[in-house]
């Protein structure tokens, strides 16, 4: 995806989208001139940076190392929010920790099925 114009929106709001701290709806970024796919893939954005942190943190109280906690949030996130499949080492992440995953109530399903084709 490519970065707005910060010109294009209000400076206060790109600053909040920078920082991950909007919830946006992405009719609120085409009013403010951006076009409405690239509002809406911002919109996809903020949500997987937000959801990388949500789950991020959930899987370090659970004990998942800091480095790998990262790696397996950012497969959880891409996979709820775009439905990509995990990487080939994020794969071995999510098998390696899937009863921390489990206790931080991240287990997906339809994931756990895709790991095993």
């Amino acid at each position: 995806m490519k970065r707005p114009n910060p010109d294009s929106i209000d400076r206060a709001l790109y600053t909040a989208i920078q920082n991950g701290t909007a919830c946006l709806d992405w009719r609120i970024l085409s009013e403010l001139g951006l076009s409405e796919t690239d509002a809406k893939e911002m919109v996809k954005a903020l949500a997987l940076r937000q959801g990388m942190k949500h789950y991020r943190e959930q899987l370090l109280k659970v004990g998942v190392v800091a480095s790998e906690a990262l790696k397996v949030a950012e497969a959880i996130a891409r996979y709820d929010t775009f439905g990509d499949l995990p990487t080939t080492t994020q794969q071995m992440l999510i098998h390696r920790y899937c009863v921390e995953i489990c206790r931080a109530r991240l287990w997906r399903s339809d994931l756990l099925g895709s790991l095993a084709r």
